[in-house]
């Protein structure tokens, strides 16, 4: 057994900062979240890198923006989900100082050739391509081979199987594990075994029925894999982490929506609002820190690269330029206060300043809101996603979404649900963080720029 800390950092996709029972009432049931909730470290302020799933996976994985890595958005067809290929990976360092690596689950930056996961850092990979997913008809990748499902295996539940035999293979040695989970992502579907608790709740629309089993079926996958943490002896010196790569979605399918609560936060996926960037997160490490308390200072997806290559001693070169911060000390001491200036922005196609942007310093953030047009894509676009014509990667454009609108400007720490606009009242405020939002489009877009033309040649 290794005396260099384990880590396995589980992400699901589109669950929200209040979709865990613990705090929303028990509007679900999250037992074994619950459990991980009571014995971690929670970080009450984390924030993904963006508010949809690709760009966000890559902040996580190279401690950098996503717009510096060139994985600005979440479709294939204008390869605008892809990392470039000179981005070095957190599997990368762990992996080159002595760490085993596993992939198992969701990858969402590049399917093909050098943007394949084996390719960044992944020794070992079990995957799927995440487009026109079903969750009982699916092929995962395992190491370039396919696997074809049998119909019959939900597939949270055999991603669970998958890591619990990870684990069991390499508990030897020291590893980093990255289990993406699927759900609760569209379609919304659930096993029936789970559904039947929720069916009869006429407080739940079917939607949220739905999510809320999808939701319980990973609970239960992470409930076995600490039972197997505590069996093996691995529990106190594995660093586990759990969050979600953005909020929750609100796109209705055939007269079906997952939209939910959140606990009144605004916005959800797709929004810079704290709906879509605001995420659980929380940290286990017996060992290594004090556990069952919270930390309020803001932490940002970016902050996991350089503060895990810290606690396991894995070294970053001097050449890789990171965003993020080792965030280590703030983990292990109550006393410290750090609260770092973040930033997000997302449409797609090519990147638009001040089109759903956002900024934090402190506990002030200001938001630029969406442009129309801002999610848009052409009939052709989604004739591909859909599979009703031919699929083939197209250059992104420009879009055409006019001015920016007028910024807002909210106190987080007095107004979490972004309900009262200050902007009025705190004009220089406004005036100087505009500034450093567009100081900061204008450099990470420099770095974008460069990633395309390692993308598209």
């Amino acid at each position: 057994m290794s005396t260099r800390p384990n880590v396995i950092f589980i992400m699901a996709d589109d669950m929200g900062y209040g979709d865990l029972s613990v705090i929303n009432q028990g509007i679900n049931h999250t037992p074994a979240l619950n459990d991980l909730y009571r014995q971690s470290l929670r970080l009450s302020q984390g924030y993904a890198a963006s508010c949809v799933c690709a760009p966000s996976r890559a902040g996580f994985l190279t401690g950098r923006y996503p717009h510096r890595t060139g994985c600005t958005c979440l479709n294939e067809i204008h390869g605008l989900n892809h990392i470039a290929a000179r981005e070095t990976t957190i599997a990368d360092l762990f992996g080159s100082s002595g760490y085993h690596t596993g992939l198992i689950g969701k990858w969402h930056c590049g399917h093909d050739g050098e943007f394949r996961p084996e390719n960044r850092g992944f020794s070992h990979v079990e995957t799927y391509h995440p487009q026109g997913m079903d969750y009982w008809k699916y092929t995962i990748d395992h190491n370039g081979t396919p696997e074809k499902a049998d119909g019959k295996t939900y597939l949270t539940d055999n991603l669970t199987e998958r890591a619990l035999r990870y684990i069991s293979n390499h508990q030897s040695e020291p590893f980093f594990l990255h289990l993406a989970y699927y759900a609760p992502h569209r379609p919304l579907q659930a096993s029936d075994e789970k559904l039947a608790k929720y069916k009869d709740r006429d407080d739940l629309t079917e939607g949220q029925k739905r999510v809320h089993a999808m939701i319980e079926s990973m609970d239960d996958g992470i409930g076995r894999i600490m039972n197997l943490l505590h069996e093996t002896g691995l529990e106190n010196n594995t660093i586990v982490i759990f969050t979600s790569d953005n909020g929750p979605d609100n796109l209705e399918i055939d007269g079906i929506s997952p939209a939910r609560e959140n606990l009144g936060l605004r916005g959800c996926k797709y929004s810079v609002h704290d709906g879509g960037i605001r995420v659980p997160a929380m940290v286990r490490w017996p060992d290594g820190m004090l556990c069952d308390r919270d930390n309020h200072d803001l932490f940002h997806f970016i902050d996991f690269l350089p503060t895990l290559a810290t606690a396991c001693g894995v070294s970053i070169p001097q050449a890789i330029r990171l965003d993020g911060e080792n965030r280590l000390a703030v983990w292990q001491d109550d006393a410290l206060n750090v609260n770092p200036i973040r930033f997000w922005q997302w449409n797609r196609h090519y990147p638009y300043p001040n089109c759903n942007a956002a900024m934090r310093d402190g506990d002030w953030k200001l938001v630029y809101p969406k442009l129309i047009g801002y999610n848009q894509m052409s009939q052709a676009n989604i004739d591909m996603i859909l599979g009703k014509r031919p699929f083939e990667t197209t250059r992104p454009q420009m879009l055409e979404l006019g001015q920016p609108g007028k910024p807002m400007l909210f106190n987080i720490k007095d107004d979490p649900f972004e309900k009262n606009d200050l902007s009025l009242a705190n004009l220089q405020r406004v005036g100087q963080m505009t500034s450093s939002l567009n100081d900061w489009c204008h450099d990470v877009m420099g770095d974008f720029k460069k990633s395309l033309n390692v993308q598209f040649g």
